[in-house]
């Protein structure tokens, strides 16, 4: 098994539909743990910015998180997603191993 990669997508979710979009998170989640490569995804409200959010990712390999976006995009499900949002999403792929830590 490769050590990993953290994928961290940022966005602003329109006004009244946070609670919209944290529901149908929660739902795909469900089906994203069972796609090859996953590891481990978390959803996080910013504490200051509001209607800010972060999901932060473990994949095993950047294609398997490729080949995720690429099933989201073709099922529609990101098409839905994307309307609630107020951004458009900032993702960032990130190896998983540190360079310094404390």
């Amino acid at each position: 098994m490769s050590d990993g990669v953290v994928v961290t997508v940022t966005w602003l979710v329109k006004d009244k539909c946070i609670d919209e979009t944290i529901a149908m998170l929660k739902t795909f989640f469900i089906e994203t743990q069972r796609r090859i490569g996953f590891r481990e995804i978390r959803l996080m409200l910013n504490s200051v910015e509001e209607n800010s959010v972060i999901l932060l990712e473990e994949w095993d390999t950047v294609d398997d998180f490729q080949n995720y976006i690429k099933y989201r995009t073709e099922s529609g499900d990101l098409s839905n997603l994307l309307k609630m949002a107020a951004t458009s999403p900032q993702i960032n792929i990130w190896n998983k191993l540190p360079l310094a830590q404390a």
